[in-house]
């Protein structure tokens, strides 16, 4: 050996190719899995069926005395129904008088206390929308089962059905909350003097 220099030769060890051709197709999969999941979702899901979008009915003026022991005291409120049901107005328009009196009814029994907090407001427009369910849901023969709701300001669970209709006055669901064509009671004008 003519030169002192030793050349030391380190020896790379290589993976063999199965593995990295094991490795690719194993990527190939994932990503794949991954796009068809992201195109087509998660699997058979029930599609939501769109609802129609809500309007609302506008009633009347309602201007009622309120309870008091010592002063008189009134209330002045305007309100809007909120519906899904497009039928809703012609049934409003059709029961007006009913629905106007169990509202006036529910207004008087009320107190000056109870209805400048936003807690009694919040259960004032609760009793309405119960009402109001309860006398839109009921046939011409249960006018007497809402007019006690009304009074009482309670909604039984079910009302008396109607001669022609099968089906309970008014729904309940399996949660318990009554359901009807109307869903909200919104105060669109609210005066206590």
């Amino acid at each position: 050996m003519a030169d002192s220099e030793e050349t030391v030769e380190v020896k790379k060890k290589r993976k063999p190719l199965w593995l990295w051709l094991a490795l690719g197709g194993g990527l190939v999969i994932v990503l794949a899995g991954g796009g068809y999941v992201f195109m087509h979702g998660r699997g058979p899901v029930a599609k939501k069926t769109a609802l129609p979008p809500p309007h609302y009915i506008t009633l009347d003026p309602f201007v009622s005395n309120l309870t008091s022991t010592s002063e008189l005291h009134y209330i002045q409120v305007t309100i809007e129904l909120k519906t899904r049901d497009p039928d809703a107005a012609a049934k409003v328009a059709a029961r007006r008088p009913e629905i106007r009196n169990a509202i006036l009814n529910i207004l008087a029994e009320q107190n000056l206390f109870q209805v400048i907090r936003p807690q009694g407001r919040q259960a004032l427009r609760g009793k309405i929308l119960h009402v109001i369910n309860a006398i839109l849901g009921s046939g011409p023969g249960a006018t007497a089962t809402a007019a006690t709701a009304a009074r009482a300001g309670t909604v039984p669970a079910t009302s008396a059905t109607s001669a022609t209709s099968a089906t309970p006055a008014v729904a309940v669901s399996s949660g318990g909350v009554m359901t009807g064509p109307i869903s909200g009671v919104y105060f669109t004008a609210f005066v206590v003097q």
